[in-house]
């Protein structure tokens, strides 16, 4: 039996546990019998390139991990991991740049998995900087979930800090779930189990009144609530594709909405030709490209 027919057995059963199927379940997703799954789990059965790809996209496998179980059976990877200033993923970035230019008046950005963030319109810089003692943490520090839990970033000024984390913290285990270890996202959750505000919070608190997590943040009297919404690429066949999203912010209210459409006002005031402008992106130089990622540049 050839090394990698031994090695793509353990890992097809790995991911099936993982998304917690049985052969049967799996067999049915993928359209192929459960004795077929049984022999290829067992060694007894090879399968083809093609039998790979169905199987790694009934399971859900994350792109980067799908090279992987290529190579387990024998076969040279599919699946690319361009830098994301590219040529080859243009197109898909310029998807971003409008989903981003179309989001205003409202804030909106692009992460990764680890939430580091890689584009944003002018909207979500001027809002988020208003509620920083130093506006340029949001440069400097480009983590969105790092600068919700600094108290050098924007944890003072998040009036439901402790609710907030909550349902931060059950996205973020969700990701470590779902698409395996991060070392980014086990150093936030790690902080934030660890934070002692956070662990008498958790001792005592209560279900979620509202149907959707806020954002409540307030300084010098005035008070936003937002909600957000987070897309991504339907069918990626690129690891860098994979692993972004866009998180767009809404107004939870009518106080609030005003106060993001008069930041939008003054934004287009103060710029002239503002309508024109592309947003703050990495891949244009206009914010550092995170660093200890697979794409930053040296």
């Amino acid at each position: 039996m050839a090394a990698a027919q031994r090695n793509f057995g353990p890992a097809l059963k790995h991911w099936r546990r993982e998304r917690g199927k049985t052969q049967l379940e799996l067999a049915m997703i993928a359209g192929y019998s459960q004795r077929h799954v049984s022999f290829l789990e067992s060694g007894r059965s090879r399968p083809s390139r093609t039998t790979v790809i169905v199987l790694a996209e009934a399971l859900d496998v994350p792109i980067k991990e799908r090279n992987g179980l290529l190579n387990a059976a024998g076969f040279a990877p599919a699946y690319s991991s361009e830098a994301i200033d590219s040529s080859a993923l243009a197109p898909a970035i310029d998807a971003l740049d409008v989903v981003l230019e179309s989001h205003r008046p409202f804030p909106a950005i692009v992460v990764d998995r680890g939430w580091n963030t890689y584009a944003g319109n002018d909207n979500a810089f001027a809002l988020f900087s208003t509620f920083l003692a130093d506006p340029s943490a949001m440069l400097s520090t480009p983590n969105a979930m790092q600068l919700c839990l600094d108290t050098n970033g924007l944890r003072p000024f998040i009036v439901n800090w402790r609710e907030f984390t909550a349902s931060l913290l059950v996205r973020l285990r969700h990701e470590l779930a779902f698409d395996g270890e991060d070392a980014t996202l086990r150093a936030l959750v790690d902080k934030i189990e660890a934070d002692e505000e956070f662990a008498r919070y958790q001792r005592t608190s209560d279900a979620p009144a509202s149907p959707v997590a806020t954002l409540s943040l307030a300084r010098d009297g005035k008070r936003i609530d937002l909600f957000t919404l987070i897309s991504s690429f339907g069918t990626p066949t690129d690891a860098t594709l994979a692993e972004l999203r866009v998180e767009t912010f809404f107004p939870a209210n009518a106080r609030s909405r005003t106060i993001l459409e008069s930041i939008d006002a003054d934004l287009s005031s103060a710029n002239p030709s503002r309508a024109t402008a592309l947003p703050l992106a990495a891949w244009r130089n206009d914010i550092p490209m995170p660093k200890g990622t697979a794409h930053a540049r040296a």
